[in-house]
């Protein structure tokens, strides 16, 4: 009786129909067959009726009419679920140090199982391969027919695997245990529930999601099918037996996703075929009343949900009808139901996005992954509490096309690791190309494990330091100009720097001034523009006043004008103070352009086609006597046209010692393409190109896209470290005239995301100004307590442009400088019209027992405050003496606030205990919040 009610409510819901005189309930199913009974009445005409002229009531009816139509069909049928369903279940697990990941074959009739075998490769094809399920005998269990959705697996406290398929025909689940022999690619090892052979423990459905408690109890939700698209939602358990309780009946129920939860409750969300998406909080044997999340139809149509619980909210996201991702939020009983998420980011509105994954990291943060087969990568946000952060840059299929036009391939199936160990790093996701089998790929997502320890610092980018945030936001800061700007003009007619001063360069903090090795030009009517480029060097006590010092370092047979140096253009410069050679204490390194390639090999000097490009290596111990050596880069993967090296660094921090010499710029991918990349080496002579090249690719985060050729490129690249972070300048160009300056941050070097997209760090000039058309970006210089952007700033002269040239060979530049404050690229900030808001922190482990201080870096306006409290991690209570209320607020302007309690500043933490930090923002004026930084108490 119960299942029959239930399945009367799910197809039965009246819709409203307005009509003459009033507004009629009406059942989806009796408006569907009134509109077809109108239509055979209807008397034929000789012309053909449009979609467009047909009343929107009847345009509806049709639509739900064909939904129905499909869900009959889906019984019978593997397309009728194709693509609607592929990201359910789990498809990633691990035990111990070993990854285990499933990825299905679009047929629907096979699945590999790869093991990691505890190494740490990109490529699954370097894993050790079963083939876990196969349509002959080839596999560990046979496929009797397609099945849309792939197998699923979840490992147990006790590092058992369990697995659930379907075989087109039925549900099937084996399990194997950690010390089985031969492990889990030998079918003896594998058992059913009950110790015995593996067997079919669900006939006639199709299989959904499994989970398991530490102790190793399964649980299973799946779909029955039944004549005419009848279908139901079920759950099976294992207690000694299998235990089946039938949940919700309707029309075309997709397989659904779950979540356990301890008290051995589960939270279970499906999709319909009339696009609804559908919830149930299932408690054993006790009636259950689904809620209608997302209720079909037109404007609000759903698919392919996944649900994830955080111990305050339930979320829901999914697919919507447009292709877009869309979410739901539970809290304390209420729902806010058919919320929008991606069509708010300009970059991702027109895109095709699917596969939405929500995964929870060891801080009990949920992640939202997806795939956006537009662009062939894959991009994450995460719940901070009460919103969505910004859409970060996450993983992509990397593919070389034979003409580099192309770096990726879209990720069509998409699995993420749901829910990774509490003490786990890192979330595992794998991608894969049903077109491309050899193309599959593993990778992780970072989630740090920040410390309270003297010296570390957090700083605002990805925000992955951040737990919850309410009412706030991330901003992007715009550097300032300075006054004082131009700072370094071209030199006077003749010389080497006539028309351009800092065409890229690098400039230093060195002791007591700041030295600038910068590139100039010199046009030269009838010479290539290469020719015209030359380096040359200046240097300022203040970083505002600059002097050309006289230098006369020419060389024999080769003349340079008096602070020209011999080095090549572009140059970054980098002082290695841990060199133990005084005489290597200043490097360069550089790649040989593709001209200069290009002039080798028609003298017969270099081969074009070949894996390596030379460049030189040259060392100082000033900075302007220089020594060179010739090296090398490989590229593993093709050979671009060129790498050009814009920033050079050695750090010293950087756990593989293969890799710490590093190098980024940009690598002509094509003749017009550009793209940011990066190349690393142990000694500086032998060096090796990124294989997944480019780190920044215009594909990925530019709007609009235009992935192969010159409308959309990443043209210029500086990276270097700061405080633990890697940061990026970039250009992000759509017009080869005008370049200006956004900012990227990564982790490790090596993944990079934009941040605020289409915000800039360094905006061209206004109209007719100095810099008015490209910002040549250098690394930044901490100095002074503040940061200095040096940057080169072109325009074309005003008699130019009064006739109209707009040739970028003839643009002038000089250098100028724009400064933030220290750590100032970002900060948090009150919404617009909030007065109060908090931000809270994931737990920071303690390392040590040392007394710490506590220091911000904040800007309160006269009635704006920040106050800040220290919680124990495990109670989420603050410590005696260092909550909100003992706290003394901060209410000044200071790159260095000391923040103080009621008891002193001194945070004595007890070693191996995490805290978590809350920040409290208030005032009408909203605070300003950069970072924060732990120091010595002493």
């Amino acid at each position: 009786m119960r299942l029959r009610q239930t399945r009367r409510r799910l197809d039965d819901q009246p819709s409203e129909r307005i009509r003459p005189g009033g507004v009629e309930a009406q059942s989806d199913r009796d408006r569907v067959s009134a509109s077809l009974q109108k239509l055979r009445h209807r008397k034929k005409k000789p012309s053909v009726m449009r979609l467009s002229h047909l009343h929107p009531l009847l345009v509806s009816a049709l639509f739900s009419f064909t939904l129905a139509i499909s869900s009959v069909r889906a019984a019978d049928s593997f397309d009728a679920y194709n693509g609607l369903a592929r990201a359910n279940g789990k498809q990633i697990a691990r035990v111990g140090k070993q990854w285990l990941v499933v990825t299905p074959d679009p047929s629907g009739r096979q699945a590999w199982l790869a093991t990691s075998g505890q190494i740490d490769s990109t490529p699954l094809r370097d894993w050790a391969r079963i083939r876990f399920l196969s349509a002959d005998a080839s596999g560990l269990f046979a496929s009797k027919g397609p099945c849309a959705t792939p197998p699923s697996l979840v490992s147990d406290g006790s590092g058992d695997v369990q697995a659930m398929w379907g075989d087109g025909e039925s549900v099937w689940y084996a399990r194997v245990k950690a010390n089985a022999a031969g492990g889990p690619g030998q079918r003896s090892a594998w058992t059913g529930a009950d110790g015995k052979e593996p067997k079919p423990i669900l006939v006639g459905a199709m299989p959904g999601d499994i989970a398991s408690t530490d102790q190793g109890q399964v649980w299973i939700a799946a779909v029955k099918h039944g004549a005419n698209g009848a279908s139901t939602l079920c759950v099976a358990h294992y207690a000694g037996q299998w235990e089946l309780e039938d949940l919700a009946e309707g029309i075309g129920f997709h397989p659904p996703v779950l979540h356990l939860l301890a008290d051995g409750s589960a939270h279970i969300a499906w999709s319909d075929t009339r696009g609804r998406i559908l919830y149930l909080h299932y408690r054993p044997g006790e009636k259950a009343e689904p809620t209608v999340v997302c209720p079909g139809g037109f404007s609000n149509n759903g698919r392919n949900p996944t649900i994830i619980d955080t111990g305050r909210q339930l979320l829901i996201a999914y697919e919507s009808l447009y292709d877009q991702i869309e979410f739901a939020v539970e809290e304390n009983g209420q729902w806010r139901n058919n919320q929008r998420l991606t069509s708010l980011d300009p970059r991702l509105t027109t895109d095709v996005l699917h596969s939405p994954q929500l995964a929870l990291d060891r801080h009990g943060v949920a992640w939202l992954l997806f795939s956006d087969t537009t662009r062939k990568f894959t991009y994450f946000t995460r719940w901070l509490g009460s919103q969505w952060s910004d859409i970060y840059d996450g993983r992509g299929i990397y593919y070389r096309s034979p003409r580099f036009e192309s770096d990726l391939l879209p990720a069509d199936w998409f699995g993420v690791e749901k829910y990774p160990p509490t003490n786990a790093t890192e979330i595992g996701i794998a991608l894969a190309n049903g077109l491309a089998e050899e193309k599959r790929e593993f990778h992780r997502l970072l989630t740090p494990a920040p410390a309270a320890g003297a010296g570390s610092s957090t700083l605002f980018f990805d925000l992955l330091e951040t737990a919850a945030t309410d009412n706030l936001d991330l901003v992007l800061n715009e550097a300032r100009k300075d006054d004082h700007n131009p700072l370094v003009k071209p030199g006077e007619a003749g010389l080497f720097d006539q028309d351009r001063v800092l065409n890229h360069g690098t400039v230093l903090f060195d002791g007591d001034r700041f030295r600038m090795w910068y590139g100039a030009a010199h046009r030269q009517p009838g010479g290539y523009w290469w020719t015209w480029m030359g380096t040359g060097y200046a240097e300022s006590r203040d970083g505002l006043h600059w002097e050309k010092p006289r230098l006369n370092v020419s060389e024999p047979g080769k003349h340079l004008d008096a602070n020209q140096l011999p080095l090549p253009w572009p140059c970054a410069v980098f002082k290695d103070i841990h060199d133990a050679n005084p005489e290597q204490r200043y490097k360069v390194v550089q790649f040989d352009r593709h001209q200069l390639q290009l002039m080798a090999a028609l003298a017969g000097h270099y081969d074009m086609d070949g894996p390596t490009c030379p460049g030189g290596l040259y060392q100082s111990p000033d900075g302007v006597h220089w020594a060179y050596q010739p090296i090398s880069v490989t590229f593993p993967d093709g050979k671009p046209w060129e790498l050009v090296v814009q920033s050079f660094f050695i750090d010293q921090n950087e756990p593989d010692p293969q890799r710490r010499w590093k190098i980024y710029g940009y690598a002509t991918l094509v003749a017009r393409r550009r793209a940011g990349c990066f190349a690393y080496s142990a000694d500086g002579k032998v060096w090796t190109a990124y294989p997944r090249n480019p780190i920044l690719d215009p594909t990925v985060s530019e709007s609009p896209m235009a992935p192969a050729g010159p409308e959309s490129q990443i043209h210029d690249t500086v990276v270097f470290p700061y405080h633990g972070y890697y940061l990026a300048l970039f250009h992000a160009q759509h017009d080869a005239r005008f370049l200006d300056v956004e900012l990227a941050a990564s982790r490790d070097g090596e993944h990079f995301t934009h941040i605020k997209h289409g915000h800039k760090v360094i905006p061209l000039g206004p109209a007719g100004s100095w810099d008015s058309q490209q910002i040549l970006q250098t690394p930044a210089v901490a100095a002074q307590d503040k940061l200095w952007l040096f940057y080169g700033g072109l325009s074309l002269p005003p008699e130019l442009l009064a006739k109209g040239i707009t040739n970028n060979e003839m643009l002038a530049g000089a250098a100028g400088v724009s400064t933030l404050r220290l750590d100032g690229f970002t900060h948090l900030a009150l919404k617009p019209e909030k007065s109060a808001g908090s931000m809270t922190t994931v737990p920071f482990e303690v390392p040590d027992g040392h007394p710490l201080r506590l220091l911000i870096n904040a800007t309160c306006a006269a009635d704006a405050r920040i106050a800040v409290e220290i919680l124990d991690a495990a109670s989420s209570e603050p410590l005696p003496g260092f909550s909100r209320k003992d706290c003394q607020a901060c209410q000044e302007d200071n790159i260095r606030a000391a923040v103080r309690w009621t008891g002193g500043d001194v945070l004595r933490l007890a070693h191996g205990k995490p805290i978590v930090i809350r920040f409290w923002f208030s005032g009408s004026t909203s605070p300003k919040l950069f970072g924060f930084t732990f120091v010595a108490a002493e």
